[in-house]
């Protein structure tokens, strides 16, 4: 007979093996919330380095939206986060 396993298990055993962060999974719902979900989908998020978050553009007007918005969401994200993680972001960078 087979056990069950919770989900929670499951998702952490799958991060680890993938080296994904637990805090990043609440990373990509915060960012989500933050810029909301249309803009989400053309500025994805991709990860995190010390206290950059890592996003990629679909246009040359998604990156100007960023530059203007950048503060605005760094101080949601960071407000947001500061109640489940310690970290604290203080730039935006787009890769490509």
């Amino acid at each position: 007979m087979e056990k069950f396993v919770k989900i929670d298990v499951i998702l952490k055993n799958l991060f680890k093996r993938y080296g994904i962060s637990e805090n990043l999974g609440i990373l990509y719902d915060v960012w989500e919330k933050v810029v909301g979900k249309e803009i989400a989908k053309k500025i994805k998020l991709c990860g995190a380095r010390k206290d950059e978050l890592l996003v990629t553009v679909n246009s040359p007007a998604c990156a100007h939206h960023l530059k203007l918005n950048k503060n605005e969401y760094l101080k949601k994200i960071n407000e947001l986060l500061s109640k489940t993680s310690e970290c604290e972001f203080k730039k935006i960078k787009i890769i490509k």
